[in-house]
């Protein structure tokens, strides 16, 4: 089990080979809706052929690597959520007075290959780089789509395996995030001081469907392994070690929202992991966000019948969106509206 039944409190992580799908696909599918309903978070077994993200960090080192004015120039654009953000830019856990203590650039799913918007040259001049890992990321989203399709048992004429992946498939202007990020080492002299107070990113849930993430060998993702306590200082966490030989996958809150609460988004963070303050983490994330896909209730019979709405300590009425991209406007324009 990945759940303590007792307290509701989340154990381990479970590892899912995807390549189960050819040989057993209706169990390989229970797994993915297992861990999505109880855990939120699961690894995936990268097959040994499959090593794009190594030429992927290797590009966003060198991007990293450069001066700051050189990266400036790139500056992440508030509307499309594409490009830099410097070194404290962003906070992500709004209770904290510090802003994360990382870098990022973000970039967006390319369209037949091509790139939606301009790209700083570290990564222009990488094409097909960008291109064989994204195609790699499309493909796993796929998979994981069409598993929990299946396993919600969809019928066939609402849609069947591809309710959720045909529309991600058709739309031509995606909201999807390719995420790099660079983690500085803290400075020898500050680390005993400052690394228990310190986090890289603070506690947050993702907005969007799903997120593929893949790591270095510098940890310190943690996800809170209880459900909200009432008291701040009774919150759990666990953390996800890295698996040279699997990505970490975690459900977005716009899923948890389309499935009326079925399917979890869980808090998670980025901690300075005892021992490697003083080591770079690099970490590459793409966000699934699902761009124009209507959330129409998910017709399952597992999923509670009534239509999904939001609800936020600020509003007392619930939220109804239409599409994902509806949804993942909201959510943006509530964090930024909270700084």
């Amino acid at each position: 089990m990945t759940i303590d039944q007792d307290n509701d409190t989340i154990t381990h992580i479970p590892v899912i080979d995807l390549t189960g799908m050819k040989t057993n696909l209706e169990d390989t599918a229970d797994q993915v809706l297992a861990a999505a309903r109880e855990v939120g978070f699961f690894f995936v077994r990268i097959p040994p052929e499959q090593k794009e993200y190594l030429h992927m960090f290797d590009t966003a080192k060198d991007f990293f690597a450069q001066p700051a004015e050189e990266k400036l120039k790139y500056s992440v654009n508030l509307e499309t959520n594409f490009g830099y953000s410097a070194l404290r830019q962003e906070g992500v856990d709004v209770t904290r007075s510090q802003r994360d203590f990382k870098e990022s650039y973000n970039m967006g799913r390319l369209v037949n290959g091509i790139p939606q918007h301009e790209l700083a040259p570290s990564f222009s001049e990488k094409m097909d780089i960008v291109r064989q890992f994204q195609d790699r990321c499309n493909s796993i989203a796929v998979d994981i789509m069409e598993c929990m399709a299946i396993a919600l048992k969809i019928p066939e004429e609402q849609g069947g395996r591809s309710y959720f992946s045909r529309q991600y498939l058709k739309d031509t202007t995606p909201s999807d995030v390719m995420r790099t990020l660079h983690y500085p080492a803290l400075e020898a002299s500050s680390t005993e001081e400052n690394a228990q107070d310190e986090v890289r990113i603070g506690r947050h849930s993702d907005y969007g469907l799903i997120t593929l993430l893949w790591q270095n060998k510098v940890g310190g993702l943690q996800i809170q392994s209880n459900r909200e306590p009432t008291d701040p200082a009774k919150m759990t966490w666990l953390d996800v070690p890295v698996r040279d030989d699997c990505l970490v996958v975690n459900l977005g809150d716009c899923l948890q929202y389309w499935t009326n609460g079925l399917l979890r988004s869980t808090k998670h963070r980025v901690i300075f992991k005892p021992g490697m303050e003083q080591q770079e983490r690099y970490s590459i994330a793409y966000f699934v966000q699902g761009g124009d896909m209507a959330l129409d209730p998910v017709p399952s019979t597992l999923i509670p019948a009534a239509p999904p709405s939001f609800t936020s300590m600020a509003q007392e009425e619930p939220v109804h969106f239409k599409t994902s991209n509806d949804y993942l406007r909201h959510r943006l324009a509530m964090t930024y509206t909270a700084y």
